[in-house]
């Protein structure tokens, strides 16, 4: 499993869900997180559209 492969690597994962397409980029853009996993940089410019204004 991922989990086992970097924690040998001491990175500690934690998994988080969201129901919400924009909750993750908020997260990410507010150093709450540091990645999302569906990321891809046309959807994190529509969010980033949507969330700030920009």
């Amino acid at each position: 499993m991922v989990r086992d492969k970097v924690k040998k690597q001491n990175i500690e994962l934690r998994i988080k869900y969201a129901t919400d397409g924009l909750i993750p980029n908020k997260s990410v853009s507010e150093n709450e997180t540091d990645l999302n996993y569906f990321q891809h940089i046309t959807y994190m410019q529509s969010a980033k559209e949507i969330i700030t204004g920009i």
